[in-house]
Protein backbone atom coordinates (compact mmCIF):
# COMPACT_ATOMS: atom_id res chain seq x y z
CA UNK A 1 0.00 0.00 0.00
CA UNK A 2 1.31 3.50 -0.83
CA UNK A 3 2.11 5.72 1.85
CA UNK A 4 3.38 9.00 2.88
CA UNK A 5 6.13 10.85 5.49
CA UNK A 6 5.19 13.91 7.29
CA UNK A 7 8.17 15.11 9.59
CA UNK A 8 6.64 17.62 12.04
CA UNK A 9 9.15 20.49 12.45
CA UNK A 10 8.74 23.13 15.40
CA UNK A 11 11.95 25.48 16.61
CA UNK A 12 9.91 25.42 19.98
CA UNK A 13 11.42 22.02 21.73
CA UNK A 14 11.84 22.50 25.14
CA UNK A 15 14.75 20.39 25.75
CA UNK A 16 17.01 21.43 22.88
CA UNK A 17 15.29 24.46 21.27
CA UNK A 18 15.35 25.34 17.41
CA UNK A 19 16.64 20.99 17.10
CA UNK A 20 15.57 20.58 13.53
CA UNK A 21 18.56 23.28 12.19
CA UNK A 22 21.50 21.55 14.60
CA UNK A 23 23.83 20.13 12.54
CA UNK A 24 25.71 17.05 12.28
CA UNK A 25 28.43 16.86 9.85
CA UNK A 26 27.31 18.08 6.33
CA UNK A 27 23.50 18.02 7.09
CA UNK A 28 21.20 19.54 9.71
CA UNK A 29 18.96 17.48 11.73
CA UNK A 30 15.63 17.89 9.32
CA UNK A 31 17.55 17.00 6.68
CA UNK A 32 18.84 13.63 7.83
CA UNK A 33 15.45 13.03 8.39
CA UNK A 34 14.30 13.47 4.98
CA UNK A 35 17.33 11.83 3.50
CA UNK A 36 16.90 8.83 5.96
CA UNK A 37 13.43 8.70 5.03
CA UNK A 38 13.93 9.17 1.14
CA UNK A 39 15.30 5.50 1.43
CA UNK A 40 11.86 3.95 2.53
CA UNK A 41 9.50 3.44 -0.08
CA UNK A 42 7.81 6.34 0.09
CA UNK A 43 5.68 7.89 -2.06
CA UNK A 44 5.91 11.53 -1.12
CA UNK A 45 7.89 13.24 1.90
CA UNK A 46 6.34 16.90 3.53
CA UNK A 47 7.94 18.70 6.16
CA UNK A 48 5.21 20.25 8.30
CA UNK A 49 6.42 23.69 9.82
CA UNK A 50 5.08 27.38 10.95
CA UNK A 51 9.43 28.36 10.27
CA UNK A 52 10.14 30.26 7.51
CA UNK A 53 13.88 29.18 8.38
CA UNK A 54 13.13 25.44 8.08
CA UNK A 55 11.44 26.07 4.72
CA UNK A 56 14.82 27.60 3.80
CA UNK A 57 16.12 24.14 4.89
CA UNK A 58 13.91 22.17 2.99
CA UNK A 59 15.38 23.58 -0.12
CA UNK A 60 16.36 21.10 -2.67
CA UNK A 61 15.23 18.56 -0.14
CA UNK A 62 11.64 18.13 -0.20
CA UNK A 63 7.82 19.65 0.02
CA UNK A 64 7.54 22.28 2.80
CA UNK A 65 3.92 22.68 4.08
CA UNK A 66 2.92 26.14 5.78
CA UNK A 67 1.24 25.16 9.39
CA UNK A 68 0.01 26.98 11.90
CA UNK A 69 2.09 28.28 14.79
CA UNK A 70 0.14 27.00 17.51
CA UNK A 71 -0.27 23.22 18.00
CA UNK A 72 -0.15 20.83 21.00
CA UNK A 73 1.43 17.56 19.31
CA UNK A 74 3.25 16.87 15.85
CA UNK A 75 0.00 14.62 14.91
CA UNK A 76 -2.12 18.09 14.60
CA UNK A 77 0.67 19.12 12.62
CA UNK A 78 1.11 16.65 10.40
CA UNK A 79 -3.13 15.82 10.20
CA UNK A 80 -3.40 20.04 8.92
CA UNK A 81 -0.62 19.10 6.02
CA UNK A 82 -2.94 16.32 5.37
CA UNK A 83 -4.20 18.96 2.54
CA UNK A 84 -1.27 18.46 0.28
CA UNK A 85 -1.51 14.81 0.26
CA UNK A 86 -2.99 12.98 -2.71
CA UNK A 87 -6.30 11.23 -1.04
CA UNK A 88 -4.75 8.00 -2.83
CA UNK A 89 -2.37 7.50 -0.45
CA UNK A 90 -3.94 5.69 2.53
CA UNK A 91 -1.34 5.15 4.79
CA UNK A 92 1.16 8.27 6.76
CA UNK A 93 4.22 8.00 8.80
CA UNK A 94 5.01 10.42 11.00
CA UNK A 95 8.46 10.92 11.36
CA UNK A 96 10.30 12.99 13.93
CA UNK A 97 13.49 14.56 14.15
CA UNK A 98 14.26 13.47 17.10
CA UNK A 99 14.97 9.82 14.81
CA UNK A 100 17.80 10.97 12.18
CA UNK A 101 19.14 7.89 12.42
CA UNK A 102 16.12 5.30 12.02
CA UNK A 103 16.83 2.30 9.23
CA UNK A 104 14.52 2.84 6.37
CA UNK A 105 13.84 -0.73 6.38
CA UNK A 106 12.19 -0.56 9.94
CA UNK A 107 9.55 1.94 9.03
CA UNK A 108 8.84 0.01 5.47
CA UNK A 109 8.33 -2.54 7.81
CA UNK A 110 5.87 -1.00 10.23
CA UNK A 111 3.66 0.39 7.23
CA UNK A 112 3.93 -3.34 6.33
CA UNK A 113 2.45 -4.39 9.84
CA UNK A 114 -0.45 -1.23 9.36
CA UNK A 115 -1.49 -2.47 5.92
CA UNK A 116 -1.99 -5.94 6.96
CA UNK A 117 -5.00 -4.61 9.69
CA UNK A 118 -8.92 -4.99 8.63
CA UNK A 119 -10.21 -1.42 7.88
CA UNK A 120 -11.35 -1.82 11.54
CA UNK A 121 -8.83 -1.87 12.98
CA UNK A 122 -7.31 0.67 10.85
CA UNK A 123 -10.17 3.17 11.84
CA UNK A 124 -9.26 2.90 16.25
CA UNK A 125 -5.15 1.72 16.01
CA UNK A 126 -2.13 3.61 15.61
CA UNK A 127 1.38 1.58 14.62
CA UNK A 128 4.51 2.75 16.32
CA UNK A 129 8.31 1.50 17.07
CA UNK A 130 9.91 0.21 19.79
CA UNK A 131 13.56 -1.07 20.60
CA UNK A 132 14.62 -3.11 23.81
CA UNK A 133 14.27 -1.28 27.19
CA UNK A 134 16.95 -0.24 29.58
CA UNK A 135 18.80 1.82 27.44
CA UNK A 136 22.24 2.38 28.27
CA UNK A 137 23.53 1.60 32.11
CA UNK A 138 23.82 4.70 34.26
CA UNK A 139 26.71 4.40 37.04
CA UNK A 140 25.15 6.85 39.08
CA UNK A 141 21.94 6.27 39.62
CA UNK A 142 19.00 3.47 40.24
CA UNK A 143 15.74 4.02 38.72
CA UNK A 144 16.60 8.03 38.39
CA UNK A 145 17.95 8.32 41.60
CA UNK A 146 21.47 9.17 42.84
CA UNK A 147 23.45 6.50 44.71
CA UNK A 148 26.34 6.39 46.90
CA UNK A 149 25.97 9.32 49.16
CA UNK A 150 25.32 11.57 46.01
CA UNK A 151 22.01 12.62 47.58
CA UNK A 152 18.50 11.30 46.87
CA UNK A 153 16.96 13.60 44.62
CA UNK A 154 16.57 12.98 41.13
CA UNK A 155 19.08 11.83 38.87
CA UNK A 156 20.21 14.51 36.40
CA UNK A 157 23.08 12.70 35.19
CA UNK A 158 21.28 9.44 34.10
CA UNK A 159 20.12 9.68 29.74
CA UNK A 160 19.98 5.83 30.01
CA UNK A 161 16.25 4.07 30.18
CA UNK A 162 15.71 5.75 33.50
CA UNK A 163 15.73 8.93 32.13
CA UNK A 164 12.92 10.94 31.57
CA UNK A 165 14.00 12.01 27.75
CA UNK A 166 13.37 8.05 27.12
CA UNK A 167 9.66 7.36 26.67
CA UNK A 168 8.74 3.80 27.76
CA UNK A 169 5.80 1.63 26.24
CA UNK A 170 4.48 -1.14 28.64
CA UNK A 171 3.14 -3.82 26.51
CA UNK A 172 0.14 -5.96 27.26
CA UNK A 173 -0.72 -9.35 27.05
CA UNK A 174 -2.33 -8.89 23.70
CA UNK A 175 0.33 -9.57 21.26
CA UNK A 176 2.07 -6.19 19.84
CA UNK A 177 -0.38 -4.03 21.66
CA UNK A 178 1.29 -1.07 23.90
CA UNK A 179 -1.05 0.08 26.92
CA UNK A 180 0.81 2.87 28.79
CA UNK A 181 3.61 5.17 27.84
CA UNK A 182 5.58 7.02 30.61
CA UNK A 183 9.03 8.88 31.01
CA UNK A 184 9.05 7.57 34.73
CA UNK A 185 10.73 3.71 34.98
CA UNK A 186 8.62 0.47 33.54
CA UNK A 187 9.74 -2.21 35.02
CA UNK A 188 9.97 -5.16 31.32
CA UNK A 189 9.15 -1.71 29.15
CA UNK A 190 10.22 -1.26 25.44
CA UNK A 191 11.98 2.11 24.72
CA UNK A 192 10.10 4.06 21.95
CA UNK A 193 10.78 5.18 18.77
CA UNK A 194 9.48 8.31 18.01
CA UNK A 195 7.39 7.23 14.60
CA UNK A 196 4.16 6.45 13.78
CA UNK A 197 1.70 4.92 10.87
CA UNK A 198 -1.84 5.81 10.39
CA UNK A 199 -4.63 5.76 8.68
CA UNK A 200 -5.38 9.06 7.23
CA UNK A 201 -9.09 9.41 8.39
CA UNK A 202 -8.04 8.62 11.74
CA UNK A 203 -5.27 10.80 11.96
CA UNK A 204 -7.83 13.69 11.02
CA UNK A 205 -9.68 12.37 14.23
CA UNK A 206 -6.17 12.46 16.62
CA UNK A 207 -5.60 15.77 15.27
CA UNK A 208 -9.01 16.86 16.60
CA UNK A 209 -8.91 15.40 20.24
CA UNK A 210 -8.25 17.00 23.31
CA UNK A 211 -5.28 16.71 25.41
CA UNK A 212 -5.96 14.21 28.26
CA UNK A 213 -4.75 14.77 32.14
CA UNK A 214 -2.57 12.14 31.68
CA UNK A 215 -1.34 13.71 28.64
CA UNK A 216 -0.85 16.74 29.58
CA UNK A 217 1.66 15.31 33.11
CA UNK A 218 3.58 13.27 30.65
CA UNK A 219 3.58 15.81 28.18
CA UNK A 220 2.63 12.63 25.99
CA UNK A 221 0.03 12.12 23.03
CA UNK A 222 0.29 8.74 23.47
CA UNK A 223 -1.92 8.86 26.43
CA UNK A 224 -4.20 11.20 24.90
CA UNK A 225 -5.00 8.76 22.15
CA UNK A 226 -5.44 5.83 24.69
CA UNK A 227 -7.54 8.01 27.00
CA UNK A 228 -9.91 8.28 23.89
CA UNK A 229 -10.52 4.63 23.29
CA UNK A 230 -7.69 4.29 20.39
CA UNK A 231 -5.34 1.53 20.30
CA UNK A 232 -1.80 1.29 19.57
CA UNK A 233 0.23 -1.56 17.80
CA UNK A 234 4.09 -1.49 18.39
CA UNK A 235 6.44 -3.13 15.98
CA UNK A 236 9.61 -4.73 17.63
CA UNK A 237 13.14 -3.83 16.48
CA UNK A 238 15.84 -5.64 17.94
CA UNK A 239 18.33 -2.35 18.92
CA UNK A 240 17.62 0.97 19.65
CA UNK A 241 18.46 3.80 16.74
CA UNK A 242 20.52 7.58 18.86
CA UNK A 243 17.56 9.50 19.63
CA UNK A 244 18.25 12.96 19.46
CA UNK A 245 16.46 14.69 22.72
CA UNK A 246 18.52 16.42 24.55
CA UNK A 247 22.03 17.82 23.84
CA UNK A 248 23.55 15.31 25.43
CA UNK A 249 22.28 13.34 22.59
CA UNK A 250 22.93 15.68 20.10
CA UNK A 251 26.93 16.16 21.42
CA UNK A 252 26.88 12.04 21.32
CA UNK A 253 25.94 12.44 17.46
CA UNK A 254 28.33 15.00 16.74
CA UNK A 255 31.20 13.00 18.12
CA UNK A 256 30.58 10.33 16.47
CA UNK A 257 30.53 12.13 13.18
CA UNK A 258 33.72 13.87 13.88
CA UNK A 259 36.13 10.61 14.22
Amino acid sequence: MKFAIIIPASMESKRLPGKPLLSIGMYTLLQRTIITAGYTEVEKIVVASSSMAVEDNCAGHTTHFSSQKSHHSGTSRCAEALSVIDPSIELIVNWQVDEPFLEPRHVNQLVEMVASWTPEERATTIGTIVGPGGGDACPHCTYGYIQSGRGSGPCMECYGGHSRHVVKAAISHIPNQCYWFSRAPIVGAYNHVGVYCYHRELLKKLGKIKQSRMGNIEGLEQLDWLSHGYKIMHHAIDSNPLSINTFHDYEKAVRGFSR
